[in-house]
């Protein structure tokens, strides 16, 4: 793959000029330039009441531009849309991005004006982190768990010689409420990704460690210690998600 021509596309393709991480990321230079001809009508359809009034049925339902504050599920966004044409796709990911946002916006509103945490980080390593009002208008929170104990799968029987399955060529998406630390000794050839600009936290180190580890020491060894793993935090992961798995 021709990766620096693949970060230079994929970056020259968001509209934003704040620095923030384009959720459609393509996935091969190829894919790349295919999406660089569905921007523009993306973008243009954004920008025109009359556009978006044209959109596909399901595109229109979940259209930050015409239902701002809707509390609709993620099957509910998806419902109908074709993920298989790239302007669909393209078009539903950049609704949910400005939803999630739009939501996150009132959440800390809503904050500011109750004089409650957006983010709180306990003693123990647990982070909690606002992130959005419910139907009820109602803070969430979205909360880590399980700092100290590892995830037992019986995955160890798989490393065997016999059936070799380490994890090698698979890419895992990791969201936490901030990123792995990518430095970690476990973290061998250069492993973990970062792909926004958050914080590393204990807590996705550790959840990174017990998917991706290397086993430098032998007790600390992951379930797939050759896989490589995206580390993002968890504002827009829905988006984020979508992207990805399309």
């Amino acid at each position: 793959m021709a990766i620096l021509p693949l970060i230079a596309l994929w970056y020259s393709l968001n509209p934003a000029n704040d620095g923030s991480i384009p959720a459609e990321r393509p996935h091969s230079l190829h894919e790349a330039q295919e999406l660089q001809e569905i921007y523009p009508a993306v973008n243009a359809t954004a920008e025109n009441p009359v556009a978006l009034k044209a959109l596909p049925e399901p595109l229109q339902r979940g259209h930050p531009a015409l239902h701002p504050y809707e509390h609709s599920s993620f099957a509910d966004l998806i419902q109908g849309v074709d993920l298989r044409d790239k302007f669909q796709r393209v078009q539903i990911v950049r609704q949910i991005e400005k939803k999630e946002n739009l939501r996150m916006q009132e959440a800390k509103e809503y904050a500011a004006q109750s004089n409650l945490p957006l983010r709180r980080e306990q003693p123990d390593g647990t982070v909690q982190e606002l992130i959005f009002m419910d139907e009820q208008r109602l803070p969430i929170y979205r909360t880590t768990h399980n700092l100290d104990a590892a995830i037992s799968v019986g995955a160890d029987p798989l490393l065997k010689p016999e059936y070799g399955l380490s994890g090698e060529g698979v890419t895992i998406g990791m969201w936490d409420g901030g990123t792995a630390r990518a430095n970690h000794q476990e973290f061998t050839l250069e492993r973990v990704e970062v792909m926004d600009n958050s914080a590393a936290i204990n807590h996705a180190t550790h959840v990174g460690g017990t998917m991706i580890a290397a086993g430098i020491q032998s007790q600390a060894r992951g379930m797939a210690p050759t896989a490589r793993v995206e580390s993002y935090d968890w504002n827009n992961d829905m988006s984020q998600m979508l992207s990805r798995a399309a």
